[in-house]
């Protein structure tokens, strides 16, 4: 499968490298349940999932807020941060915007699902590339936590990110909508948020591109600790000019 890595920017030494992605009408979800979604425009996404230490600097900032470190291994600040809620995520990409003049947010669940697949139509993107799963994804069988942060890279799909299936599953900005329909602006309220990609607990079954889990938006408890506790995110930027993605 030949690559088709975008550009990487990064707005501040402090900040998520990111890689512009294209993107275009595709095919989402499942046999049984496929729906074409318009994607259009350009967005610079997350190459990687947002780590510890990049959560620590909004911490840092009084902006964020500390969590129950004895889930995300206090040494270990380029694993993926972890236990994090949805209303976590939001912090975050607040702080960003702020920081840097940017409008930085989750990916929508389309969003996702478009940018895992690295133009591939497979279950599971390594397909197309006849690879194995842990070449390019930490998932069940693969070493677990001590892969957080593995010693050899893992491989990038065709659009140049990393880990989008297994390490850890990924926020969403979508809420969760058990007939398989993308979530729409302002009807989230009461409803749980969508996350994808799965962890590195997750066998083939759950590392599929198209699985959807589901979790409350999530106020975390006295100690720090947030039910998902696999619970992981990646950034997206827009991109001025470059037009905004529609469903």
């Amino acid at each position: 499968m030949e690559a088709a890595r975008g550009l990487e920017v990064a707005d501040c030494k402090r900040c998520p490298h990111l890689v512009v992605v294209r993107l275009r009408p595709f095919e989402m979800g499942q046999e049984e349940r496929r729906q074409e979604v318009n994607l259009q425009g350009l967005l610079a996404v997350g190459r990687y999932e947002v780590t510890l230490q990049q959560w620590r600097e909004c911490v840092n900032a009084k902006e964020c807020e500390p969590l129950d470190t004895d889930k995300i291994h206090d040494d270990r600040p380029n694993a993926p941060v972890m236990g994090v809620s949805w209303k976590d995520t939001e912090d975050y990409v607040g702080w960003l915007s702020e920081l840097t003049g940017e409008k930085y947010r989750l990916l929508s669940e389309a969003e996702w699902e478009y940018v895992a697949r690295g133009g591939t139509s497979e279950p599971w993107f390594w397909v197309a590339a006849k690879g194995e799963l842990c070449e390019y994804a930490n998932g069940s069988g693969c070493g677990g936590r001590k892969e957080w942060v593995p010693k050899k890279p893992r491989k990038p799909n065709a659009f140049g990110l990393y880990d989008m299936l297994g390490n850890v599953r990924e926020w969403t900005s979508d809420c969760w909508r058990a007939d398989g329909e993308t979530g729409q602006p302002g009807d989230c309220e009461g409803k749980e948020r969508v996350l994808r990609g799965g962890a590195w607990h997750d066998g083939l079954d759950d590392l599929r591109v198209t699985k959807r889990f589901h979790e409350p938006e999530g106020d975390r408890d006295d100690r720090g600790r947030f039910a998902g506790y696999d619970a992981g995110f990646r950034v997206a930027r827009e991109i001025a000019g470059g037009g905004e993605p529609s469903q």
